[in-house]
């Protein structure tokens, strides 16, 4: 998949993160997740449980915060032979109105 292919996809995480709708969260995520957030360990969420308590805190902070879009810059993408991807970008820009 180029890089251009993620926006879709990046568009969909946004309007399901913003809005609170774990179910459209569901549609693009695949389990088992690796979360690698720069400068700390990796953590793997393996059942929907994780996941729903993941996305609660990540839309709770964004919703605490005034989020209202979210901008995001991929750099690469690499198909695993899985069928899954893996991804690297410089940042995450959080919109407020």
């Amino acid at each position: 998949m180029p890089v251009s292919g993620f926006s879709g996809i990046g568009d969909r995480l946004t309007t399901a993160l913003v809005a609170g709708d774990f179910d459209l969260y569901c549609e693009v995520i695949d389990l088992p997740l690796t979360i690698v957030p720069m400068g700390e360990s990796p953590y793997i969420l393996s059942d929907e449980t994780a996941l729903r308590r993941d996305f609660l805190l990540y839309h709770s902070v964004q919703k605490r915060h005034g989020v209202t879009n979210i901008f995001r810059e991929a750099c690469s993408l690499t198909p695993h032979f899985d069928w899954t991807l893996g991804g690297t970008g410089p940042r995450q820009d959080f919109l407020k109105h």
